[in-house]
């Protein structure tokens, strides 16, 4: 008997041997019981819940840039608001409208720190979502800046018409008054962006004063049928008009202005500061 045949052991199933180019050596054999016989290639599946079974191509965002390119199943599934689950872990989408909440904090951080001052880094790190998100719903800081100077003159607009409606005179600008410094209380960050807007002026500064333009016509209107009839002091509308919105924004928003005067902004402060503030309007236009 050779050498070569010496060695030689039956095959068993499970086993593989391997061939020896020295003669002489021990045969090599290694086991394959672990390997499946038809192996899978894993995949990753987002399992949705049966009520979104049905969902077509159609619903998906139109995809018009690169970064919608790369969110576009992301804002799906938000919208859906359905947690996908990736491997066995349920992921967390957040179900309020992410556009919504974008501009909520942008507002916040442009009228409490600056434009200069805000990065759309910082706004992806503070809202827990990827900055790409961010410009996906607003294209970029410019474009978020100019939403949140809509949205907060439009709301501003609509909260001193609805002050004024049905009232007429004094009671009128009292009313006013009241609702300018609530925002100034509550939401101090939507009266911000009014004076970050009026500090950079440019084309934003042009912007604001479109969107205040309804406003200020349904004010001027209301100046000169004041004087009209009598229950104010006759001058000019669009003066005391400027005169009147330097005051208020003043008083209420220049919060630097008024520390260096020994007022500090809080609560109590902003009640005398409304009361004196009301006075000095009473003198002024009756």
């Amino acid at each position: 008997i050779s050498r070569s045949t010496r060695f030689w052991t039956p095959r068993r199933p499970g086993r593989i041997i391997s061939t020896s180019l020295q003669p002489g050596t021990l045969r090599r054999s290694r086991s394959t019981k672990a390997v499946p016989r038809n192996p899978v290639v894993p995949v990753m599946a987002i399992r949705f819940p049966s009520s979104a079974a049905a969902i077509s191509l159609v619903s998906a965002p139109a995809i018009q840039s690169p970064y919608q390119l790369v969110d576009a199943v992301y804002q799906l599934v938000e919208k859906l608001m359905v947690w996908p689950t990736i491997y066995g872990v349920a992921v967390t989408v957040d179900t309020p409208d992410t556009r919504t909440r974008i501009l909520a904090e942008a507002i916040d951080a442009f009228g409490t720190r600056g434009y200069a001052a805000v990065s759309l880094d910082d706004l992806a790190e503070v809202l827990g979502v990827r900055k790409q998100t961010v410009l996906y719903h607003f294209g970029s800081k410019a474009e978020l800046f100019e939403a949140t100077i809509d949205s907060a003159i439009g709301d501003l607009g609509q909260t001193l018409i609805a002050a004024g409606t049905g009232r007429t005179g004094w009671p009128a600008v009292e009313a006013v008054v009241h609702a300018v410094f609530r925002i100034a209380v509550r939401q101090p960050a939507r009266l911000g962006i009014l004076r970050e807007v009026m500090r950079l002026g440019g084309e934003w500064s042009a912007r604001a004063t479109r969107a205040m333009e309804p406003t200020i016509a349904r004010a001027r209107l209301f100046l000169s049928l004041e004087m009209r009839r009598g229950h104010m002091r006759q001058t000019d509308p669009n003066l005391l008009l400027v005169s009147a919105y330097s005051t208020v924004m003043g008083v209420a928003t220049e919060v630097e202005v008024l520390r260096a005067v020994g007022i500090e902004p809080n609560l109590r402060e902003a009640v005398r500061r409304r009361r004196e503030l009301l006075k000095f309007l009473e003198a002024a236009l009756r």
